[in-house]
């Protein structure tokens, strides 16, 4: 006897084979690829201004020989450049999608097929770019090489890192999956918080209010050429006076002063219902027509990789008790539990 998916209001059950049966609808599909990549399918995130954002790039209208460097959205990825040589950057703070700004004028998608009136050059300034806009990562500036390469992402920078000895100048410790990394180029550039990494020849600051150390030596103070690996306690000892919050903020550290529950409470905000336009099938099958033929196989093994890690939740779920009731809740951790797996294998490579 099937389980049943106890929905809201109680009365509304769905059967455990009506569930897996849906799985095959394609709204259903991209509503649940929505929320695991925790972005919208079918919107541009412009509008929302700079916000911390899954960024893509694409090699195909920008390449590294352009000199010119862009970033969109999910969205944008999805609709604009679906067909293209798109590279996955990730998370990056404070960024605003590029998508049909003058920078793609000329280019193989020179409009924003979302925002297809839109002037985006309105405001633009305030993004960041590296050379991770061309698939260039690490100080070694190499591509990424997911089958031999293990990468740490600067918390500071938002740049990948191998996690070598070589690369970072530090010995990984066995805990680093817990900690944030702090590249060596930033440790050194931020000399607020070169006290906090020397640890020695310091003593507390005796301005009112402040916390924050300060070296005996004043400006000798310089930090070893390599990365660090920051423990999770590290922001709650930074000092949040009003001088030392200024001088984070000139160092483009401010960020640190958020609490981490607050930034995992903005990672974890449900994702929007996809429109009623919006037309996956046509999505995909005008995908598939223009890919190569080895890039269409790739992407309908991974969505049917998706779709059978629900399935297999589902399943684990009732193997015990076919008659226990699955609930909304069930279902949406069996998602999260996707993307949490996902979100590690994005840290740690």
């Amino acid at each position: 006897m099937d389980a049943v998916l106890a929905a809201e209001p109680p009365e509304e059950t769905v059967t455990t084979s009506e569930i897996l049966g849906r799985m095959h609808d394609d709204q259903l599909q991209a509503q649940m690829i929505a929320k695991l990549t925790k972005g919208l399918i079918d919107k541009c995130t412009f509008d929302q201004g700079y916000i911390s954002q899954p960024v893509f790039a694409c090699l195909t209208c920008l390449p590294e020989s352009s000199r010119v460097q862009a970033g969109f959205c999910y969205g944008c990825s999805m609709q604009c450049h679906l067909d293209h040589d798109v590279i996955e950057l990730f998370e990056k703070r404070d960024f605003r999608c590029d998508c049909g700004s003058s920078k793609f004028q000329g280019r193989p998608q020179e409009t924003c097929t979302l925002r297809p009136l839109a002037k985006l050059d309105e405001d633009l300034v305030r993004n960041k770019y590296n050379h991770n806009f061309y698939g260039k990562y690490c100080h070694c500036n190499r591509p990424y090489d997911e089958a031999r390469d293990t990468m740490v992402q600067c918390v500071r920078c938002q740049d990948w890192f191998h996690e070598t000895v070589a690369c970072m100048g530090i010995q990984p410790p066995p805990d680093a999956g817990e900690c944030q990394y702090l590249c060596r180029d930033c440790a050194q550039a931020c000399r607020f918080l070169m006290p906090y990494l020397m640890g020695q020849g310091v003593r507390p600051c005796t301005g009112e209010g402040c916390t924050r150390p300060i070296a005996d030596d004043g400006d000798k103070m310089v930090p070893n050429p390599a990365g660090v690996f920051l423990k999770k306690e590290f922001r709650s000892r930074l000092c949040r006076c009003e001088a030392c919050h200024k001088e984070m903020s000139n160092e483009f550290l401010d960020f640190m002063l958020e609490s981490e529950d607050a930034e995992q409470d903005q990672d974890e905000e449900p994702a929007e219902e996809l429109s009623s336009e919006f037309d996956t099938s046509a999505m995909l099958d005008r995908a598939l027509e223009r890919m190569p033929r080895d890039a269409a196989i790739d992407g309908l093994m991974k969505f049917k990789q998706f779709s059978s890690h629900i399935i297999a939740g589902l399943k684990d779920l009732t193997k015990d008790d076919p008659n226990r009731l699955v609930t909304k809740q069930d279902i949406e951790a069996i998602v999260e539990g996707l993307h949490e797996s996902h979100a590690k294998r994005r840290r740690l490579g």
